[in-house]
């Protein structure tokens, strides 16, 4: 895996919390672009981001947030929350190929490339920046910045 360690400055985003089984993700997705569009801010964003808190195959404690940057000041409504994400040391690696692919990816990044790496994982949350959409590109194309707290 070609990681780099990487300063990542804080981030605000705008998200909403993921309920339910993992392979729902997609639905609070949906439920943000729709947010987004309703709320008149189609276009707006700087970008789509995933905010993880503990593992996905943990029993309990494991939190999801599907959210969006914006590079100025809007307001939070609804369900959405406001999460700021304190900057820092990442391992980062760039994932290119289908979302459904991200999982496996982070198992690799924390099973395998943080053990041997010297590195030792920090309590902030791992990182997905999605840096195109499935709009307009093809699945095996996405491009998705995967972060991993380290200190």
């Amino acid at each position: 895996m070609n990681v780099e360690i990487i300063e990542q400055a804080a981030i605000r985003a705008h998200a909403l919390a993921h309920e339910g089984a993992v392979a729902s993700i997609p639905e609070t997705w949906a439920r943000l672009w729709r947010w987004h569009e309703q709320a008149g801010l189609a276009g707006c964003s700087l970008y789509p981001i995933g905010v993880c808190y503990g593992d996905p195959e943990a029993e309990c404690g494991f939190r999801y947030y599907a959210g969006l940057v914006f590079s100025t000041g809007v307001e939070g409504a609804g369900d959405l929350r406001i999460l700021d994400i304190p900057g820092g040391r990442y391992a980062s690696y760039r994932h290119v190929g289908p979302y459904s692919d991200i999982a496996g990816a982070f198992q690799s990044l924390y099973g395998e490339w943080l053990p041997s790496s010297g590195h030792e994982p920090d309590d902030r949350p791992a990182l997905e920046i999605y840096r195109n959409t499935p709009c307009d590109t093809p699945a095996e194309r996405l491009a998705t910045d995967l972060l991993i707290p380290v200190r």
